[in-house]
């Protein structure tokens, strides 16, 4: 949460790519630990992107967002599926999208940034996704591209 350290290791680093997937993770304590999950999730991803925008700002950015986000639901979630997010940890996570998406609309000079909302359930099925992703993220990034939506492959 040192904001001048994240500074100064992105100046460093003058990354081409940044996967943030910091954070505190979700658990049982959460809801005991509010302060800490919003400190951490969300200024921490404000101390980042205002780093990258500085320092890097031609990088691109991946955000590690979470369907928690989501109002629970048995039906599949998709991304116009209605948001309301339920514990800390889901206003956290929601948040840091948040301050992705503001960050990307306010014409930031960051070339691309993509929040992934990844959902729990498919953890078994996770690294297959994130390699979907990437490989996605990475012809968007070698044509050029600017923030443009795809949709991956059902894992069904």
């Amino acid at each position: 949460l040192d904001r001048d350290a994240v500074a100064r290791a992105i100046a460093t680093a003058r990354p081409a790519v940044v996967h943030h997937c910091a954070g505190v993770a979700q658990s049982g304590g959460a809801a005991s630990r509010i302060a800490p999950t919003l400190e951490v999730n969300v200024r921490g991803t404000a101390h980042l992107l205002a780093a990258i925008e500085r320092h890097a700002p031609d990088a691109r950015v991946i955000v590690a967002s979470s369907a928690l986000v989501y109002r629970p639901s048995p039906d599949r979630l998709v991304e116009t599926s209605p948001i309301e997010p339920a514990g800390p940890y889901a206003v956290s996570k929601l948040a840091q999208d948040s301050l992705a998406r503001n960050a990307a609309l306010a014409g930031y000079p960051l070339r691309a940034l993509v929040a992934l909302r990844v959902l729990s359930k498919l953890e078994p099925k996770l690294s297959v996704l994130l390699t979907e992703s990437a490989k996605l993220y990475a012809r968007e990034s070698y044509r050029g591209g600017q923030g443009a939506r795809r949709t991956l492959p059902s894992l069904d």
